[in-house]
C-alpha cells in the first residue's frame, strides 16, 4: 500500500496553530493569570442559563472568605467571565486571594439578534448574589463581606445591582448587604452615552461605509432589542430604566470610580455624573482618573497600571467589615 504523504502546507499550518497556542499560553502565564494560582472552581451553574467561576483564596486568613464579585465588560454584546485573567486586573485579583479573599466571576446574558440583554443580565446579577447566600457554607464564603467590581458594561451591571432593587426587574432577592462597589469606566447614563455615539463625526464615518457594514457597526439595535431611531419614545424609556444614575440613593454604599482621561468609548463625563450625584447625596466615594489612558487603559504606563491595582486592593481591604449585626 502506498503511504500518503502530507503536503508541506500542512506542516506550516500545524506549526502556525502551535505557535498561536504557545503565544497565548505565554501571555497568560507571564501576566500571572489568576487561573494558574491556587484552587479555582469552574463552570458552576448559578441559574438555568449562566455559570460562574470561583477563585478561592490562595492563603486562608479568615474563617470565612470575604468575597468579591467581578463582572466582565464587552458592551453587553460580548466578553466572557474568563476575561478576569486577561491582565488588566490580574495583580489585584492575585493580591486579594493572597489576603484571604474569594473572587467570583460570573457569565451573564448578552445581546442576541433582535433580543436585548436587558433585563436578563440584571436578573443574572441578582441571581449571583442569591447563589452566594445559598452556597456560602459549601464554599466558605463570608456573606457579611461581599462587594461588586466591574469594568465597562460589567461596571454598569454592578452599579445597577447596587442602586436599584431586585423588584425593579423581577429578580431574585437576597439578604446579603453589599459592602462596596468598584466602577471601572462604567456607563452611568445611557441617554448621554447613546447621543455621544451619534455625533456628526461618527455619522459621517459610518455614511462612507458600505450599507452592510453600517448596520454591522451600529450595535444599538442589539442592545435595545429594536431600532431606537424608529421608536424614539420607547428608546427614551429604555435608557431611563437601565441607567444607574437614576437609581442612586442617599443610603448607597462606598464607591471607587476609576476612568481613563482619554476614554473614547465611555467618556469620563459618565463617571463625573456619578461623582456629582454622590456629592449631592453625601455618598462616600473615591474617584481616580488615569492620565493619557483610553478605554481598557490603553495608553497608560506600566506604573499607572500597577498603581490602579493598588487603588482596587486598598479600597476593598479598607471596606472589610468586622461589625456583627
Amino acid at each position: 500500500m502506498r503511504k500518503r504523504k502530507f503536503k508541506p502546507f500542512f506542516y506550516v499550518f500545524i506549526s502556525f496553530i502551535v505557535l498561536i497556542i504557545a503565544s497565548i499560553v505565554y501571555v497568560v502565564i507571564s501576566s500571572r493569570a489568576p487561573a494558574f494560582y491556587g484552587d479555582v472552581v469552574y463552570q458552576v451553574a448559578y441559574n438555568e442559563e449562566q455559570t460562574l467561576d470561583i477563585y478561592l483564596p490562595t492563603i486562608s486568613l479568615y474563617d470565612e472568605a470575604p468575597t468579591v464579585i467581578f463582572f466582565h465588560g464587552g458592551a453587553w454584546i460580548a466578553g466572557r467571565k474568563e476575561s478576569i485573567n486577561f491582565k488588566r486586573f490580574n495583580d489585584a485579583i492575585n493580591q486579594l486571594r493572597d489576603r484571604g479573599y474569594a473572587v467570583i466571576s460570573p457569565s451573564y446574558t448578552l445581546a442576541e439578534d433582535n433580543k436585548s440583554p436587558f433585563p436578563n443580565c440584571l436578573q443574572d446579577a441578582f441571581d449571583v448574589l442569591d447563589w452566594v447566600e445559598i452556597h456560602a457554607e459549601r464554599y466558605n464564603l463570608d456573606t457579611s463581606n461581599v462587594g461588586v467590581f466591574g469594568e465597562s458594561a460589567g461596571a454598569h451591571i454592578a452599579l445597577m445591582m447596587v442602586f436599584s432593587n431586585p423588584s425593579d426587574f423581577e429578580a431574585q432577592t437576597s439578604s446579603i448587604r453589599l459592602n462596596y462597589a468598584i466602577d471601572v469606566y462604567g456607563p452611568t447614563d445611557l441617554k448621554s452615552l447613546y447621543q455621544m455615539q451619534h455625533t456628526d463625526s461618527l455619522d459621517l464615518i459610518l455614511s462612507k461605509l458600505p450599507s452592510y457594514l453600517q448596520s454591522y457597526m451600529d450595535i444599538s439595535p442589539m442592545i435595545f432589542g429594536f431600532d431606537p431611531e424608529q421608536s424614539k419614545d420607547k428608546a427614551e424609556a429604555f435608557m431611563h430604566t437601565y441607567s444607574p444614575i437614576y437609581y442612586v440613593k442617599e443610603s448607597a454604599i462606598p464607591l471607587l470610580i476609576i476612568h481613563g482621561e482619554q476614554d473614547q468609548v465611555v467618556p469620563p463625563q459618565q463617571s463625573i455624573l456619578l461623582q456629582n450625584k454622590a456629592d449631592s447625596l453625601g455618598i462616600p466615594y473615591r474617584i481616580e482618573f488615569v492620565e493619557n489612558a483610553d478605554h481598557a487603559f490603553y495608553g497608560a504606563s506600566e506604573s499607572q497600571k500597577m498603581e490602579l491595582q493598588e487603588w482596587i486592593v486598598n479600597f476593598i481591604i479598607s471596606n472589610y467589615s468586622t461589625q456583627i449585626e
